[in-house]
């Protein structure tokens, strides 16, 4: 749609558009290693099973995420799991942790604001 000019490119806002990698989701806004500290913690995840950055690729951080967690027959990944415990678990994270994502977040919500 905002390729096509259906609709204003300055209202039509995309997750790569406040990362550094041309495809993207939301998790992609909130950083690898944030979102995987999130899943390890949301399903439970113990010292031999946690997940970690090696297997997880930048900018397709959701889907590398659901790929590593198909292999254990005891998960079934859900993508409102993570969302849910956040709401659940504010200090999942410390500031340090998703300083960066802060900064996206901030830019997206002034982008918003400044469409309005």
């Amino acid at each position: 749609m905002k390729k096509s000019g259906l609709l204003s490119a300055n209202r039509v806002f995309l997750a790569s558009d406040y990362t550094q990698y041309p495809t993207s989701d939301i998790e992609d806004i909130i950083g690898k290693e944030p979102y995987i500290k999130l899943v390890n913690a949301c399903y439970g995840l113990s010292a031999d099973a946690k997940i970690n950055g090696k297997n997880i690729k930048d900018g397709d951080v959701l889907h590398s995420v659901e790929n590593v967690l198909s292999s254990n027959s005891e998960i079934r990944f859900d993508h409102y799991r993570p969302s849910m415990y956040m709401i659940q678990n504010p200090d999942i994270w410390t500031e340090k942790d998703i300083s960066s994502a802060l900064d996206r977040f901030e830019k997206l919500c002034t982008d918003i604001n400044e469409a309005l």
